[in-house]
């Protein structure tokens, strides 16, 4: 599906709250209110899934969802955990009930909202981790999962293409480090790729070292995919 790569710290999602790139892009937050009102839901987010007891606010890319920043709400306090299973299972919308806070505290602001009802339309990062957008309001109008998906794609590939951008362009492969990946995509040995390159083995060995680290892999095939799924390779034609 729609791939993006996430920057700042998303992927762990214990990082503070670094959302405020999109939260003061005035595009992605009126796309996201555009949407939300064609299907008459006056809240919405686009965020991480991640571990149920995650910070929402920490791994929040774009929100219209009143004090969210200031607000201690784990993602299941949100979205249910029958309905985050599912989320994380498949590929198609999930529309939801929330039963009661699990924090008990009537004084949390979000709480206020009365948020009960939503739907969520899951997607993954170029990284393999799962992402969401989801509408959320008092009540859950008669919703085309269709539709809604279809609507919501343009702002998902908008927020997956500014990500991406900013990631890659936070990762300086040389043309060296590209060509190893490249050819240990293709299934190359170190000692096929020094040949093709003119390398001896070593030396292809510290590229793809040097790659891996800069790419925060754990190891070659990590770096591999990673790489692919950014953009920063293409095997295409090899």
């Amino acid at each position: 599906m729609n791939q993006f790569a996430p920057s700042f710290a998303f992927e762990t999602g214990t990082a503070p709250f670094q959302g405020a790139y999109f939260k003061e892009n005035q595009t992605f937050t009126k796309q996201l209110r555009n949407v939300a009102a064609q299907f008459q839901m006056h809240y919405g987010l686009v965020h991480r899934l991640t571990a149920a007891k995650t910070n929402l606010k920490n791994t929040t890319y774009v929100a219209i969802l009143r004090n969210l920043e200031t607000s201690s709400w784990t993602l299941d306090n949100l979205i249910a955990p029958p309905a985050l299973e599912a989320l994380f299972a498949g590929t198609s919308a999930v529309a939801w009930q929330r039963g009661p806070l699990q924090t008990g505290s009537s004084t949390d602001p979000l709480d206020r909202l009365a948020l009960r009802y939503g739907v969520s339309i899951p997607f993954h990062n170029a990284l393999g981790n799962h992402a969401a957008l989801t509408l959320c309001d008092s009540h859950l109008p008669s919703i085309d999962l269709t539709e809604l998906t279809r609507l919501a794609l343009p702002l998902i590939e908008a927020i997956l293409f500014e990500e991406r951008s900013k990631h890659t362009s936070a990762i300086a492969l040389s043309q060296r480090e590209s060509h190893c990946l490249q050819w240990a995509a293709a299934g190359k040995t170190s000692i096929e790729t020094g040949i093709i390159l003119g390398l001896s083995p070593h030396t292809v060995n510290q590229y793809l070292t040097s790659a891996t680290t800069k790419l925060g892999a754990v190891n070659r095939t990590h770096a591999v995919t990673k790489a692919v799924r950014l953009g920063l390779i293409n095997i295409a034609g090899i």
